[in-house]
């Protein structure tokens, strides 16, 4: 099954939202990162708690499995990146 082809009860795209766990594959390379979208007070818990009120949930929030998207990193570079996995 392609990632797109994922899909939730209702038989549409799982998306990303609140309590997802989402993985996310930098486009050109081959670093994967997960997080676990939490409520701001939660963040503290663990590196891989990423609050609903950063810019990087802020821009995936409502995507799904294989859409790619643009984030500016730490360093001042725009990367590209593409969502492998929601859950």
């Amino acid at each position: 099954m392609d990632a797109s082809d994922k899909k939730n009860n209702s038989n549409q795209p799982v998306t990303i939202q609140l309590h997802a766990t989402v993985k996310i594959r930098d486009f050109y390379g081959r670093d994967i990162h997960t997080f676990h979208l939490v409520q701001p007070e939660k963040a503290t818990e663990g590196p891989q708690y990423l609050s609903i009120d950063m810019p990087l949930a802020k821009k995936i929030l409502g995507k799904k499995e294989g859409d790619i998207f643009d984030f500016r990193v730490i360093s001042g570079a725009t990367k590209k990146f593409m969502i492998i996995e929601v859950t």
